[in-house]
């Protein structure tokens, strides 16, 4: 399971992301943790929602690492409509709105 800790290595990418997107979408309302897909020996990738006045956006963080050295963001993509699903991807137990 991923820990909350390991969300917010991305947490300040993933703002300055939302801020990028303004030119889509306008006055971001909630930013939810929606599931991740580990990816065995290179790191994990992060899914979250934003839920703006105008929209919705999808994001995918990429991070490399591992919990003992840490994480590092790699890549940031944003789009309207939500990413494929994946067998190995798995929801988070319970909702984790970014503060």
């Amino acid at each position: 399971m991923v820990k909350r800790c390991e969300l917010l290595v991305a947490l300040t990418r993933l703002q300055k992301c939302s801020l990028k997107s303004s030119k889509t979408v306008d006055g971001l309302q909630r930013l939810t943790a929606d599931s991740y897909l580990m990816v065995q020996g290179a790191g994990m990738e992060l899914f979250y929602v934003g839920t703006y006045d105008n929209g919705v956006l999808y994001h995918r963080l990429v991070l490399a690492g591992d919990a003992s050295a840490g994480y590092r963001v790699t890549g940031i993509w944003f789009k309207p409509e939500p990413y494929p699903e994946n067998v190995m991807r798995k929801k988070f137990e319970t909702e984790i709105p970014v503060e």
